[in-house]
């Protein structure tokens, strides 16, 4: 029977989209508090975190990690 439920080793990237600074400094706090070790890539508007997701302009790197997470 195959598993089907395998987990990668690596976590899982996070991408934060938030328009204001506070509301995303209070996440960064709360995921350094839990002590996580999720990559976290913060962007303050839709357009640029499409942009993340397209790999377009300050983000066409091919090294920039697809999110596993968009909060």
């Amino acid at each position: 029977m195959r598993d089907v439920h395998k987990f990668s080793a690596q976590p899982v990237t996070i991408l934060l989209v938030d328009d204001d600074e506070d509301c995303r400094q209070l996440i960064r706090d709360a995921i350094e508090h839990g002590k996580l070790d999720n990559p976290v890539y913060e962007v303050s508007s839709g357009e640029e975190a499409m942009a993340f997701l397209r790999r377009e302009g300050k983000y066409s790197d091919p090294s920039t990690p697809s999110p596993g997470l968009i909060y």
